[in-house]
């Protein structure tokens, strides 16, 4: 599909990915965004004048204050005449901002939008869900907004409760959702964290003029949804899509970056699109490096074009899956 109007990215940027109540837990989510949006700008030379929208995926918003996204923007020092949007579609929040964000150049609306996503999994507060009426009598409960907003299914109140992992006990850990002979557990999955990423979009005709040389071309998104049980399985749903819109064959790509919720996702789709493992997640996946839900899609993307220069090649996708059933897919070209 030709646009009118084509998105670059002339930088992406994140932070480190923090263990659970660890070294970034100093920091809350918005404040996670602001430093990665400030790194994106200096990064890519371009004016803090210059932007003219922000969307950022965030997740547990719960305790952060109103328009979380806002106060990323203000806090990494842009105009309090940018345009702010907070986006929450799960895992895949980062990613669906950066498709907004796309989408919005590609109309012609602006161009110049940070998009990206931040997450603090360490700060997310715990409800009293009976504290404005009164429990009157008896014992009460808190509940506990990682998993109420964060992980777990609204469908069928399956979640997953993971931090950190101790090797030697990794033999005797239980299975997370199949009890009997399952294969999911705190060992392959991916921990909660804390983190966040943006990457500068423009049109093209914005970065000639301004002379900001792009690193990669946003060539095609799309999103796909399925059962909610069957959400590990939607990437491959959606990265089609994408290749469709991008006009791009599945042979044509280079690199893949699958978000790993667990190790089980990436092999899954790996399996069911028939890709070559030496050319995905070639830098390790969520697995390893954490999985601050918010920020997550946009990390990825962050990664792929990081491994598209390593490997010195030219097209990728990304993908990740999101609760409730549905994945997004970005198709880049490395410029």
């Amino acid at each position: 599909m030709t646009h009118k109007t084509r998105a670059v990215i002339v930088a992406a940027q994140r932070t480190p990915i923090g263990s659970f109540l660890g070294k970034l837990s100093g920091f809350d989510a918005p404040k996670l965004g602001s430093l990665a949006i400030r790194s994106a700008t200096q990064k890519a030379g371009v004016a803090l004048s210059e932007v003219q929208e922000v969307i950022m995926g965030n997740v547990v918003s719960a305790n952060l204050g109103q328009a979380p996204a806002r106060q990323a923007s203000i806090h990494a020092g842009l105009p309090e005449s940018v345009v702010c949007t907070t986006v929450n579609k799960m895992c895949a929040s980062g990613m669906k901002a950066v498709m907004y964000g796309t989408q919005n150049i590609e109309l012609g609306i602006h161009n110049c939008v940070v998009a990206g996503g931040f997450e603090s999994m360490s700060n997310a507060p715990y409800y009293i869900p009976q504290g404005r009426s009164g429990y009157r009598l008896g014992d009460g409960k808190l509940v506990d907004s990682i998993l109420k907003d964060g992980l777990t299914d609204a469908y069928n109140g399956e979640h997953m409760e993971f931090t950190n992992i101790n090797m030697d006990k990794v033999p005797q850990l239980k299975p997370a959702f199949v009890k009997e002979n399952g294969t999911v557990t705190a060992a392959n999955s991916s921990k909660l964290s804390d983190g966040g990423a943006a990457l500068i979009l423009m049109s093209e005709e914005k970065a000639k003029k301004a002379g900001i040389r792009p690193i990669a071309r946003i060539l095609g998104y799309g999103d796909a949804e399925k059962a909610p049980i069957d959400f590990t399985t939607a990437p491959s749903s959606a990265i089609p899509v994408a290749l469709k819109h991008a006009g791009v064959l599945q042979s044509d790509v280079n690199l893949w970056e699958i978000n790993e919720a667990f190790s089980a996702v990436a092999l899954v789709n790996m399996r069911l699109l028939g890709l070559d493992v030496s050319n995905v997640n070639i830098f390790g996946g969520a697995v390893a490096l954490g999985h601050p839900i918010g920020c997550s899609g946009a990390r990825i993307l962050c990664t792929l074009i990081s491994a598209l220069k390593h490997r010195k090649q030219q097209v990728g996708c990304a993908a990740i899956c999101n609760g409730g059933g549905g994945a997004s897919s970005v198709v880049i070209e490395l410029l």
